[in-house]
């Protein structure tokens, strides 16, 4: 038996949070398990309306890249750890953290996860996570290219587990900014010259897109505090990762849908681009 209380993260309006408030007053959860960005619009509502009694043993986060910015404010207002994890259901990947977190541990009795670039293997930097399922006796995924980028490590995490390390996980595929040089960028390096402004209220939402090697389109929704300076404080810190020869232009818009599942796309990468 499980006793769970499912909510959608689609269309979180302050009306729908609202109600949500109330539905895990009552149910009183030991753990709560979401989207990062959900998560993170939650606890922003929390926060805004002094709510302090929503109080679980942890937060379990999964199925988009947890940023360390909603780490650390999900944390500081629930109260408790946040664990990340890695999942994919196609390919039978999962990894999770341990309460060092130290990386994450990769279920070796349930898959071999592999990690390519340019065709070779690859440990201590990014690469393209490719799985075999060892328990899909109807239709075996033998080196399925599960189109995430993550970045696997030897070293061994102090809970004394022994399994392989994940590192880092770096995203979708798409989420990785290519520049005319052939360099590769995480999505999160982009994204943390947004996020503070996310924080403090300046930014509702955001979105980068990269139309080609030489043109990004930051798309914001403006929160209650933001600036001209604002403006000029995202573009001067993209430059300094994507350098002065890429176009950068921002857009201001209404509302940034969700994907149909529900997830936010913090990056979208439209050049073609291949690090098997």
């Amino acid at each position: 038996l499980e006793r769970v209380l499912p909510l959608t993260s689609l269309h979180m309006t302050d009306e729908k949070i609202e109600r949500y408030v109330q539905e895990l007053k009552r149910f009183k959860p030991k753990f709560i398990r979401g989207y990062p960005s959900a998560l993170f619009i939650f606890a922003k509502y929390l926060d805004e309306n002094n709510i302090h009694d929503i109080q679980p043993k942890a937060v379990f986060t999964t199925s988009e890249t947890l940023l360390s910015y909603q780490r650390r404010f999900i944390q500081d207002v629930f109260g408790c750890d946040v664990y990340d994890g890695y999942g994919c259901r196609d390919g039978n990947a999962n990894a999770m953290e341990c309460v060092e977190h130290t990386g994450y541990h990769v279920a070796s009795e349930q898959v071999i996860m592999e990690f390519v670039r340019n065709g070779e293997g690859v440990s201590e930097e990014m690469g393209e996570i490719v799985v075999t399922d060892l328990h899909n006796y109807a239709m075996p995924f033998i080196r399925y290219a599960v189109g995430d980028v993550g970045t696997p490590t030897d070293e061994t995490c102090s809970c004394g587990r022994g399994l392989p390390l994940l590192k880092s996980i770096e995203g979708r595929v798409l989420d990785i900014i290519t520049l005319e040089d052939g360099t590769m960028l995480s999505g999160e390096a982009l994204i943390m010259c947004i996020s503070n402004l996310s924080v403090a209220k300046s930014v509702k939402q955001y979105q980068i897109i990269q139309e080609s090697e030489s043109k990004l389109v930051v798309k914001i929704v403006k929160g209650e505090a933001y600036t001209p300076r604002d403006s000029r404080n995202i573009l001067s810190a993209l430059r300094n990762h994507v350098g002065d020869k890429m176009d950068i232009r921002i857009e201001f818009v209404d509302n940034i849908p969700t994907t149909r599942a529900g997830k936010r796309q913090y990056v979208i990468s439209k050049v073609t681009k291949s690090i098997h």
